[in-house]
C-alpha cells in the first residue's frame, strides 16, 4: 500500500495580437542594459489578475519594481475576501521617482472596475500623470489593462493612438484623442502604447504584447558584452548523488526544458540575458549525472530569443525550438529551430512563420524528421491558432498546418504515441466563454483523428489550459495544466481514455496561484509532475513537485520553499530512477534569475545543505600559545545532525567536529604559535554530506606570549625579597 506524504522543504540558503499598426513616430528609448526593468504601478483596490501578469512577466525573466501612491496598497475587497489577496508593499512611492529612464516598461496593473471610481486614485494624482507623460516622452513601453486606459487618457498621451478598454469609459478615451477599437478584442499595440482587455483569458497574450514592442525597439538596445563566458555554478549540494545547482551569469537566465543525453546526463534549454549576441539568447547547458557542466552555448541573433523545447536528434545530437525576433525584417517573432551536435556546435538553424507572432513550444521526433508544436497569429482562422510544422532532418518544411476556430488557440506540447500518431495539447477559446483544455490526435500527415475539450467543473465560463501531456500505459493520456475552479488558479490533471474522453479529473492546490508545468510517467508506473505555487499572502513563490498514481492519488508532494521566486518548468527521470527538474530561481545564484537544476531520489527528496553559520564567537585578542574557546551554530533545513569545521586563518583547519543536533552550539578551542592578525571562519556539513558555504570571518589578534619560563620556586623567593621594597616605595 502506498503511503501519502506531504512535505514542505525550506531552502533558506539555496535555494499578442497587434490589430493596430506598429509604426512609431515618437522618440524611442535607448538604454544600455542586459535586463528588462518594469515599473508596475499598483492602483488602489488592485485586481486578482495582477498575479497572472506578474507570473507571465517572471517567465520572461524581467525585473519588476512596485510603485504606488501609498506604501501599502490594498486589494479589491472581493478578491481579498474570496481569494485571500494581500496588501502589496511598494518598493518606491510614485512621488519619489526622479528618473523614469532607468525602466524599460511602465505597467498600470489591474484594478477593480465593477464598483466605485476605477483607478480614481491614479487619475487624481498629478505625480502619477506626470510620471506617465514623462515615460511616454522618453519612449518607454507603456501598458494598461481594462479600465486602466482611463489613466492614459488622463495623462493626455492617447492622441491618435488606437486603444481598447472598458466601453463605459469610451468617451474619456475619445476626448483624449484616442481611436477606440472596441472592448472584446485582443491586446492593441499602437506605437509604444499597449492597451488590453480580459486579463484572465488573454493573460499570456497581454504580456506577450510587451515583448513584441520591445522587439520592435531592439535596434535601439545596446547589449553589454561579457568577455568571461564561464557560467557561474553555485550552491552545489552533493550527497549520495542528490544535488541542487544554479547556472547563470549576472543577469536573468532561466531553464524551460530538458532531455536526457546518451552519457546519462541532461541538456537544459532556456534563455539568457547574461551571454550571447542579442538582448536575450537561447542557452543550452549540457551536464553530466553529477551536475557538472560539460559544455554550454548560446544561439540567436541581435534580437530576442527564448528556447522552450528540446529532443534528441536522429544522429544522437539535439534539436531545439523556441522563438526568435532576430531574423525577421520587422523583428516579429518567428518559430526558431536549430540542430546541434553532441558538443553543442550549431549544425543548422531556421526560422518559420509569417509577418506576425509565431512561436515554437515543443518538439518531437518523427520517422523522417521532427514535428514542432506552437502557435501563430500569422495564419489560421482565429485570433491565434495552434501551429504545427513537420520538417525533415535538415529543417526543410514537409508540411505545416493550423488548428483552431474563430477564437484563440494555443499549442504547448506534442508527443508521439505508441501507434505512430501524435497528440498535442494546449487551450482553445473558440465558441466558448473562456479557455478549455484542447487535446488533438493527428496522423503523420497532420490529419485530425479526433479532438476533445476538457475543463474543470463550472462550465465553459471557467478558465482551463493544458501545458503538457503524456501517454499512459493503458493507451490513454494524462494532461497537466491549470484551472480557475475553486480558487484564482489551481493545478489541474485530467486523465483520458485512448479516444481523449474524460476518465477522471483532479485539482491540486490550496494557494492563490498554482501552475502545472510538466508531467512524466516514472518507471514504477506512477506519474511525476511539477510546477509552481504562489503563496501571495505569505510573499513566497515556490516550486512544487509531486507524484500521483494512475488514479490521481497523491503518493508524495513536496513544496520547495525559498526566499524568492522559483518555478519548476520541466522534469525527466534519470537512469537511477531519480528525478531531474529544471526551472529558474531568484533565491540564490549569480543573477536576478538563474537556471535551476535539482536532482532528487525517486521520492522527490533531496539533501539540503545546512545554512551558512554566522561568524564564530569568541575572544578577538590574546597571546600566542594560549588556548581560547570559540563557538559556532547553524541549522539544517532537513533537521539532520551537523558537523563543523573551523579554518583558523593560520594555515590550519580543525577536523570535522560533531555531530551536533541542528541548532545546538558547537564549542572548540585553538591556540596560535605566532603573533599576528587572523581570520577565523567556519562551515557546516550534515550527516549526508551537504556542506554550507564558509561563514563571515571573526578577526582576532595574537600578541607576544607572557613569561612562562621562570620556575615556581624562584618566583616565590623573588616575592619574599622584593615585596618589602615595593612596600617602601609606595
Amino acid at each position: 500500500m502506498r503511503q501519502y506524504t506531504k512535505t514542505i522543504i525550506v531552502l533558506s540558503v539555496l535555494c499578442i495580437s497587434s490589430i493596430g499598426p506598429v509604426v512609431s513616430t515618437i522618440p524611442i528609448q535607448t538604454k544600455a542594459s542586459n535586463e528588462i526593468n518594469i515599473l508596475a504601478i499598483i492602483p488602489d483596490r488592485y485586481g486578482a489578475n495582477t498575479y497572472f501578469n506578474l507570473d507571465n512577466i517572471e517567465l520572461f525573466g524581467w525585473q519588476v519594481t512596485f510603485t504606488g501612491l501609498t506604501e501599502i496598497v490594498q486589494p479589491c475587497p472581493w478578491a481579498q475576501s474570496a481569494l485571500g489577496l494581500p496588501p502589496i508593499e511598494v518598493d518606491v512611492l510614485i512621488s519619489d521617482i526622479d528618473d523614469i529612464s532607468m525602466f524599460d516598461v511602465l505597467c498600470i496593473m489591474p484594478a477593480t472596475w465593477r464598483s466605485g471610481e476605477a483607478y480614481g486614485d491614479l487619475i487624481e494624482s498629478e505625480d502619477t500623470l506626470d510620471l506617465i507623460a514623462d515615460a511616454n516622452d522618453q519612449g518607454l513601453v507603456i501598458w494598461a489593462t481594462c479600465a486602466g486606459t482611463r489613466v492614459l487618457a488622463a495623462a493626455d498621451i492617447l492622441n491618435g493612438i488606437e486603444v481598447t478598454g472598458r466601453i463605459q469609459f469610451k468617451s474619456e478615451y475619445e476626448s483624449a484623442g484616442a481611436i477606440y477599437l472596441g472592448e472584446s478584442i485582443p491586446p492593441v499595440i499602437s506605437h509604444n502604447i499597449i492597451t488590453s482587455m480580459r486579463g484572465q483569458y488573454w493573460n499570456k497574450e497581454n504580456i506577450e504584447a510587451i515583448a513584441t514592442v520591445l522587439e520592435q525597439q531592439q535596434d535601439t538596445i545596446t547589449v553589454t558584452t561579457i568577455d568571461d563566458k564561464e557560467i557561474f555554478c553555485q550552491r552545489t549540494n552533493q550527497a549520495d548523488g542528490l544535488w541542487t545547482k544554479t547556472y547563470g551569469g549576472i543577469y536573468a537566465d532561466g531553464g524551460k526544458a530538458l532531455c536526457e543525453t546518451p552519457n546519462s546526463g541532461a541538456l537544459i534549454i532556456g534563455y539568457t540575458y547574461s551571454w550571447g549576441t542579442g538582448a536575450s539568447d537561447i542557452i543550452a547547458i549540457c551536464i553530466d549525472e553529477t551536475g557538472e557542466e560539460l559544455w554550454s552555448n548560446t544561439y540567436g541573433g541581435s534580437g530576442y530569443e527564448y528556447g522552450y523545447g528540446v529532443c534528441q536528434s536522429h544522429d544522437s545530437g539535439f534539436i531545439i525550438t523556441g522563438y526568435s525576433s532576430s531574423f525577421d525584417p520587422l523583428h516579429s517573432k518567428d518559430v526558431y529551430v536549430a540542430a546541434l551536435d553532441t558538443d553543442g556546435t550549431l549544425l543548422w538553424e531556421n526560422t518559420y512563420g509569417g509577418t506576425k507572432l509565431d512561436s515554437g513550444r515543443s518538439i518531437c521526433q518523427t520517422d523522417n524528421g521532427y514535428l514542432i508544436c506552437g502557435y501563430t497569429e500569422s495564419f489560421g482562422a482565429g485570433e491565434n491558432d495552434i501551429y504545427l510544422l513537420n520538417i525533415d532532418k535538415q529543417g526543410t518544411i514537409l508540411w505545416e498546418n493550423t488548428y483552431g476556430g474563430s477564437g484563440a488557440e494555443l499549442g504547448f506540447d506534442i508527443i508521439q504515441t505508441s501507434d505512430g500518431n501524435f497528440v498535442l495539447v494546449g487551450a482553445s477559446g473558440s465558441d466558448r466563454a473562456n479557455y478549455d483544455i484542447y487535446l488533438v490526435k493527428i496522423d503523420a500527415m497532420g490529419k485530425v483523428l479526433w479532438e476533445q475539450y476538457h475543463g474543470a467543473p463550472g462550465g465553459d465560463g471557467g478558465y482551463d489550459r493544458g501545458h503538457a501531456v503524456v501517454e499512459t500505459t493503458d493507451g490513454g493520456f494524462l494532461i497537466i495544466g491549470e484551472t480557475n475552479y475553486g480558487d484564482a488558479l489551481n493545478m489541474l490533471v485530467v486523465k483520458t481514455d485512448e479516444q481523449g474522453d474524460d476518465e477522471w479529473m483532479q485539482i491540486y492546490g490550496d494557494r492563490l496561484h498554482d501552475h502545472g508545468s510538466s508531467i512524466i510517467q516514472s518507471s514504477d508506473g506512477d506519474y511525476v509532475l511539477c510546477g509552481r505555487i504562489d503563496t501571495t499572502n505569505e510573499g513566497s513563490k515556490e516550486m512544487r513537485i509531486m507524484k500521483i498514481t494512475d488514479a490521481g492519488v497523491e503518493v508524495w508532494s513536496h513544496t520547495i520553499a525559498t526566499s524568492g521566486a522559483d518555478w519548476a518548468t520541466a522534469v525527466i527521470e534519470t537512469p537511477d530512477q531519480g528525478l531531474l527538474f529544471t526551472g529558474h530561481t531568484s533565491s540564490f545564484g549569480a543573477g536576478s534569475y538563474d537556471v535551476l537544476v535539482m536532482k532528487t531520489d525517486e521520492f522527490g527528496v533531496m539533501n539540503q545543505q545546512p545554512e551558512t553559520p554566522d561568524a564564530p564567537v569568541g575572544p578577538t585578542d590574546g597571546s600566542i600559545n594560549e588556548e581560547y574557546t570559540f563557538t559556532a551554530v547553524t541549522v539544517d533545513p532537513d533537521a539532520e545532525d551537523i558537523f563543523y569545521r573551523f579554518d583558523w586563518g593560520d594555515g590550519t583547519m580543525s577536523d570535522w567536529i560533531g555531530p551536533f543536533a541542528s541548532g545546538d552550539i558547537c564549542e572548540t578551542t585553538h591556540s596560535w604559535g605566532e603573533q599576528g592578525s587572523f581570520e577565523i571562519t567556519v562551515k557546516a556539513r550534515d550527516v549526508n554530506g551537504g556542506e554550507s558555504d564558509w561563514s563571515d570571518p571573526l578577526h582576532v589578534s595574537m600578541a607576544k606570549a607572557k613569561l612562562t619560563w621562570i620556575p615556581t620556586w624562584l618566583k616565590e623567593d623573588l616575592y619574599v625579597y622584593l615585596h618589602p621594597l615595593f612596600f617602601l616605595l609606595s
